[in-house]
């Protein structure tokens, strides 16, 4: 229901000619939403400022009211670090702050991003673990525990940004620890994730399982529905060969692809790395 009733907003914010976006590739985006949550993009002041105006008119005959205090804003390109501050909400200075869209914080600073995003979800996972520690779980019991209870707290993070090595090494020390009661394994980490049919556990190979979450993004890429979001990551891959090149059954990636794919983000670099092998 409500969902229904909010998207009667973004019609209005679409259809507003003199609310511009951000345009790639003879496209414009000015939103993206999921559930309760929203982003909008705007390409000037002007345009930010009437959807606020947009969102004010709404709130009269819809009753929902935008709730500034957790609104948050920030420039980006040319604009990165300014400390103007056109609307009423908080402004986040993205050069040495992060702004959270979705669950995910984002930021020009590599260093801040990896311990919003990571570390401190590997503390509050560690913590979670700590407390099921003390009550004299069997082995398949922490298995599953680890599986539902903990890595599941960063998995969803690990389908948006690419996880350090750094991370994936503290990932796999925290769950030996648990499972081994900090003691010396007794069982091989390849026994125990295979199946129970073959004397395992079906525990998790956090870096196969980390891989596999994000080469299920080419499925979502390669299907025959348009998304707003491919925009951006058609515009990528045109630079590279194009999605259907690229992504080809049998691709294996050449020294002049690797030399080519360094000038793309990190995030679709390692995605070609990945369904290549």
């Amino acid at each position: 229901m409500f969902i229904l009733c909010v998207e009667i907003l973004f019609i209005q914010v679409r259809e507003n000619k003199e609310i511009k976006g951000i345009t790639i590739d003879n496209y414009e985006l000015k939103l993206s939403a999921f559930a309760d949550d929203a982003d909008f993009l705007t390409s000037d002041v002007k345009s930010l400022k009437l959807v606020f105006q947009t969102c004010k008119s709404f709130q009269i005959y819809s009753s929902l009211k935008l709730n500034l205090e957790k609104s948050e804003a920030c420039w980006i390109g040319g604009k990165k670090g300014s400390s103007e501050e056109p609307v009423n909400c908080k402004w986040i200075d993205i050069k040495n702050n992060a702004i959270r869209t979705l669950g995910i914080f984002n930021s020009y600073d590599n260093d801040l991003v990896e311990k919003l995003n990571f570390l401190d979800n590997l503390k509050c996972l560690n913590d979670i673990l700590k407390l099921w520690g003390y009550r004299g779980l069997s082995l398949s019991g922490k298995v599953l525990i680890f599986k539902s209870l903990a890595l599941s707290k960063l998995l969803y993070t690990c389908t948006m940004k690419v996880p350090s090595k750094q991370i994936i090494d503290l990932l796999n020390t925290i769950q030996k620890e648990f499972i081994w009661n900090n003691k010396r394994p007794k069982i091989k980490h390849t026994t125990l994730i295979a199946n129970y049919s073959e004397g395992g556990y079906k525990d998790v190979d956090i870096k196969a399982k980390i891989r596999a979450i994000r080469v299920t993004w080419v499925n979502r890429l390669l299907d025959n529905n348009f998304h707003p979001w491919k925009v951006i990551p058609n515009s990528i891959f045109s630079n590279v060969g194009g999605i259907i090149i690229i992504f080809h059954l049998n691709l294996q990636v050449s020294k002049q692809c690797l030399i080519k794919i360094k000038n793309i983000p990190k995030f679709y670099q390692e995605l070609i790395q990945l369904w290549s092998e």
